[in-house]
């Protein structure tokens, strides 16, 4: 086992520049708040703060970058923040950068972004700015699905562009590669709704067909009907339907931050059907408060 000094006992300039760039470079803080030095150095604030006056100047003498340095000397605030991305977005040319190419530019660290924006990807979002998404094996059905959680947000076939920021978590690529190009990716999600509402009508249609005296043949359409989960393209229909807005209060996603759910009029646990009539658009805060109650 190696044991190491928790702090140093005998120090030149050297030593106490030397440890404060490996401070600075480990943390990767932008600035450098003398909170983080204090947990990670080996050298006392106090002693940088009566050698060179101040701790601001001691950064200044070990040569760290200004990125490092708090040069207003006041507190960081949302719009320092949004000021620095604008800032990195005009350095490398692009709005659309992950959070390591900010690091990597940038002045404020990761904990500053949680700290006054919540996250990185959330004040990215705020000022229209996007994130790259990471690449990864998608399935048909999660393309679908995120597809028609963008569609629901904007209440409109979103554009290409759109795949690439919240509230899509795959991004335009993931399609673009699947179907070679971006209208014959919304042909493809057209055309499984369709098939899933065309499969559901016809089988209803059948059944009717089918039934002869108190004799009823089961078909997929039952298990649709008596299974609480909404398929797809019954959703689609639905929120289509209602024009993608919480049929109860008006609020929509963009506007309104909110999420919009189909929910069952007669609850499912009281014996409601999944079936269009019995389904409608409620926004994720009315659905709450609706719990088993029948509006």
């Amino acid at each position: 086992m190696i044991y190491e000094l928790n702090r140093l006992t005998e120090y030149s300039d050297q030593e106490i520049f030397t440890e404060i760039k490996r401070v600075a470079y480990l943390t990767k803080e932008k600035p450098l708040s003398t909170s983080t030095f204090k947990k990670h150095a080996k050298v006392g604030i106090t002693t940088v703060r009566r050698r060179y006056g101040s701790f601001k100047e001691g950064l200044i003498k070990a040569g760290l970058d200004q990125r490092y340095i708090n040069s207003q000397n006041r507190r960081i605030t949302k719009e320092d923040v949004v000021e620095d991305l604008k800032k990195v977005s005009h350095i490398i040319g692009k709005t659309s950068f992950s959070e390591k190419e900010y690091q990597e530019n940038g002045k404020f660290s990761k904990h500053v972004f949680h700290r006054h924006c919540g996250s990185f990807n959330k004040i990215m979002f705020e000022i229209n700015f996007t994130v790259p998404l990471t690449s990864k094996r998608y399935t048909d059905e999660e393309r679908f699905e995120n597809l028609l959680a963008v569609w629901t947000y904007y209440g409109r076939q979103p554009f290409l562009k759109e795949m690439n920021k919240e509230p899509s978590t795959i991004g335009s690529k993931a399609y673009t590669n699947r179907w070679s190009s971006w209208g014959k990716s919304l042909k493809a999600f057209i055309e499984e709704v369709n098939k899933d509402n065309d499969s559901q009508i016809q089988e209803i249609l059948q059944t009717n067909e089918l039934e002869t005296g108190n004799i009823k043949r089961s078909t997929k359409a039952d298990s649709i009907r008596e299974n609480r989960s909404i398929p797809l393209g019954l959703r689609w229909d639905i929120l289509t339907r209602d024009k993608y807005f919480c049929v109860n209060c008006g609020r929509t996603p963009k506007l309104h931050n909110v999420v919009l759910e189909v929910d069952h009029i007669i609850p499912w646990s009281k014996g409601g059907r999944t079936v269009r009539d019995n389904l409608q658009t409620l926004c994720n805060l009315c659905n709450r408060g609706k719990s088993n109650k029948m509006y």
